[in-house]
């Protein structure tokens, strides 16, 4: 029925219309109780036709988020390169910069060019190694010298040959002559030691990373990574081809990212920028 239910108290009848309930006052006239209904649609009106854009402008806002995902997901970080990343690089657990070689001619140019007077030298007695430098080694600690041991190891022969460990040497700048003694050879990106060698038997040891507040992927000894970025995975020696291996790290290191920093980790730990601090031959992402 039309009528749903009576209040005699406050003299008012609950009506159906087209399943809307609606209160009438049976104190006022039809006229007024029309009037009343009249003005209550005209602010619902209002109402809506305030609401229908602020609804458009939010549909728009949340397909712009959506957009800006998608773009952030798919767009590359661009940054300025420092001028020590064209060489083997990386950065001591105590702050300390080491650069090396990636072949003779590189070797030469850190020498003639880079090496300065209060920077230690380092080098494997096996052949086919960078030449390493520890910038400002001279005021480094103990872990620092182990790290970059460590890094001229690894990026020498000695991974590529599957040997777990070697003996590295360092010396102070002025002990490294360019020019063979007499009667002598040095080929290319080679150099004569003079005086005493410090030498240091260490394990190979690298892991790659990325470093987010500076934008960067990190390369090195595990201990120096693992200080200095948000994500990291350790590598050893494997059965894995330098872009296979470069491919599995930077799926795993998007795998460890935090949801809001994936496509951040996704644009800075290319395949292409990671290859650069691997070691020379086959790999695999070591276990945990």
């Amino acid at each position: 029925s039309l009528v749903k239910s009576l209040n005699p108290a406050e003299n008012t009848v609950t009506i159906s219309i087209n399943g809307k309930k609606i209160v009438l006052n049976l104190d006022k006239s039809i006229p007024q109780i029309a009037d009343e209904y009249y003005e209550k649609a005209k602010k619902i009106k209002r109402k809506l036709e305030g609401l229908i854009p602020a609804i458009e402008e939010t549909k728009k806002a949340i397909e712009s988020e959506g957009s800006i995902k998608r773009y952030s997901s798919s767009m590359r970080i661009v940054r300025k390169r420092e001028w020590f990343e064209r060489f083997r690089w990386f950065i001591t657990s105590e702050g300390f910069l080491v650069i090396g070689g990636r072949n003779a001619s590189m070797n030469s140019e850190i020498v003639s060019k880079y090496m300065e007077s209060n920077d230690l030298f380092f080098h494997t007695q096996s052949p086919g190694a960078p030449v390493t430098v520890i910038k400002r080694g001279q005021e480094a600690g103990e872990k620092s010298i182990i790290e970059a041991a460590q890094f001229a190891a690894t990026y020498s022969s000695l991974w590529k040959e599957s040997k777990y460990s070697g003996e590295v040497y360092y010396v102070k700048p002025e002990q490294v002559k360019k020019a063979a003694k007499a009667g002598e050879y040095l080929a290319k990106g080679s150099f004569y030691i003079e005086g005493k060698r410090n030498y240091l038997s260490v394990g190979l040891s690298c892991a790659v990373g990325v470093e987010i507040e500076n934008l960067r992927v990190l390369g090195g000894p595990l201990s120096a990574v693992e200080n200095r970025c948000d994500y990291y995975v350790e590598i050893e020696i494997g059965d894995r081809s330098h872009n296979e291996i470069a491919i599995e790290i930077a799926a795993k290191l998007t795998e460890m990212a935090k949801e809001e920093e994936k496509h951040i980790v996704k644009s800075i730990a290319t395949p292409d920028e990671i290859m650069k601090f691997l070691p020379p031959g086959k790999s695999r992402i070591k276990e945990t």
